[in-house]
């Protein structure tokens, strides 16, 4: 018999099924672990827009509950403050930062203690980058506690504490790191943080 019209033998073709069976299997695989993952972009780039959006909240508000209108430094512990009064002249001593308590220049008003402050119980009401920590909540909220739309499964959590070590020269007292934790529906987590200064 001429081999060119032979054809193929029946373990051939068994063995192309097999091939051809194994390749589309990983094949499929590997869609559906392609589909699976086509949101976890999406997610991330929704937490992280979530945490933007609380750490823009928190650094709008001033450092401490104390901190004068308009800025300006509250005493700390740190002598910062204490010095940068003591800078003016009894005679130029004056306004919401510093006071003249007898012949010196003094600081007008000390820090208070981080965490929200007495009748301080929702985020309506917090007025300074400190009353922020201790916020953990799913899902993510807006100002008047409604649950944002479109993020169940999401959560925030924030930590506001004092660095345990100078940061940029500036003594830790005097210093604040804010640290936004959000987390996807998958628990992946974006971490945003920053640093405000007394002033």
């Amino acid at each position: 018999m001429n081999r060119a019209a032979r054809g193929f033998s029946l373990i051939e073709l068994l063995m192309y099924i097999v091939v051809v069976g194994v390749a589309v299997a990983g094949l499929a695989t590997l869609y559906v672990n392609t589909i699976a993952r086509s949101t976890e972009p999406l997610q991330r780039e929704r937490a992280r827009a979530v945490a933007s959006g609380y750490l823009e909240e928190i650094l709008g508000k001033p450092w401490n509950e104390n901190t004068p209108a308009g800025g300006g430094c509250v005493e700390s512990g740190s002598g910062l403050c204490t010095a940068y009064c003591a800078s003016f002249t009894p005679a130029s001593c004056s306004g919401p930062v510093c006071q003249k308590v007898g012949p010196s220049c003094t600081p007008a008003n000390s820090a208070a203690a981080i965490g929200a402050d007495a009748g301080e119980a929702t985020r309506t009401d917090f007025d300074d980058v400190d009353d922020y920590h201790g916020i953990d909540t799913c899902p993510p909220d807006d100002l008047t506690g409604s649950a944002l739309a479109g993020l169940a499964g999401f959560c925030v959590r924030v930590e506001v504490t004092t660095p345990g070590s100078p940061w940029n020269g500036v003594p830790p007292a005097d210093a604040r790191r804010v640290v936004v934790t959000a987390t996807t529906p998958d628990d992946e987590a974006i971490v945003l943080d920053a640093y405000r200064v007394n002033f």
